[in-house]
């Protein structure tokens, strides 16, 4: 690779992100935040393409794979989709430089970060606030959904509180977790899944329900890819569960202060933690359940697991 070659890059990028910028139609369905990666128009991108087949060290990206997330899939980084990976990148950083070298910092590092988010019917919070090292609680408006995930607007498919009125999602409690690798030669790999960040964030939503005695609705769950320097956007994975959802709900304004102390509280604990989740999650159940027998139940059996020890329900 000459200099020349890497200007010529440089300078079709710059040209390409400003094409880009006057196309509104490219742009919006960017906006969209689209499940799977768009090549741009090709009057956009031509230029970009064949600098990259004249840059060895751009071109030798093209024969690696990204990793889907959660999945054994990887999609090649075909010129057409890495031509218009650097140029929507280079638009957003307004430099064509920096796109170029935080890819390739991507590749030589072979990780990143995905997220974990978890959905929330009726806790309410006016702002992001660190529930847990690492767990934010954030207000359901301030975050896009993907597009493949298209349910939270039916009503019908919300929890009902015991007025039997809809209970909108509200909050959603999100953690970040490293994601490698992120490239491959390979066409499948071994799948990998958040399962104990799935745990963690449970076990947070049932602290709010703790401490606000209320019931904390959960519904669902997904995981997706957030790391902004990646070429690719994949589809990421929902999860779900039965149980998620059809308790009852109700909207309140949760104490951050107060839902922090029982997080400390529980991470403190230093005996088997067996006990103490069977307690919260039959809080959790108790307050949301629908009929007194079954709350009555559930109560009884977290009173019972706490035993007679020092438990989180005496916070």
């Amino acid at each position: 690779m000459t200099v020349s070659d890497m200007d010529t890059l440089l300078q079709a990028l710059q040209v390409a992100a400003a094409l880009y910028a006057s196309d509104e139609k490219a742009s919006a369905l960017e906006a969209e935040k689209p499940w799977m990666s768009r090549p741009l128009p090709r009057p956009i991108i031509e230029a970009t393409i064949e600098a990259i087949a004249a840059t060895p060290d751009i071109l030798e990206l093209t024969r690696l794979r990204q990793l889907s997330l959660g999945s054994s899939e990887s999609r090649p980084l075909y010129p057409v989709l890495l031509a218009s990976a650097l140029v929507k990148r280079t638009h957003a950083l307004g430099n064509s430089g920096q796109a170029i070298h935080e890819l390739l910092e991507l590749v030589a590092a072979n990780s990143g970060y995905a997220r974990v988010v978890m959905v929330l019917a009726g806790v309410q919070t006016s702002e992001s606030t660190e529930l847990a090292p690492g767990i934010q609680i954030v207000p359901f408006g301030e975050l896009q959904p993907p597009s493949w995930i298209k349910d939270f607007t039916d009503k019908r498919l919300w929890p009902l509180s015991r007025t039997f009125e809809s209970v909108a999602p509200s909050a959603v409690l999100v953690t970040r977790v490293p994601f490698t690798p992120l490239f491959t030669t390979q066409d499948k790999v071994e799948g990998d899944f958040p399962e104990k960040e799935i745990a963690q964030l449970r076990t947070v939503a049932h602290c709010i329900a703790l401490a606000a005695e209320r019931p904390t609705a959960i519904l669902k769950v997904w995981y997706e890819d957030d790391d902004l320097r990646l070429p690719l956007a994949t589809s990421g994975v929902l999860y779900s569960d039965p149980r998620w959802g059809s308790g009852a709900a109700a909207p309140y304004a949760i104490d951050p202060g107060r839902v922090r102390a029982i997080v400390a509280s529980y991470q403190r604990f230093r005996g088997k933690l067996g006990a103490v989740e069977t307690a919260l999650t039959r809080l959790a159940g108790a307050w949301g359940g629908w009929h007194r027998e079954e709350r009555a139940i559930d109560l009884g059996i977290a009173l019972a697991g706490c035993g007679k020890r020092a438990c989180l329900t005496r916070l």
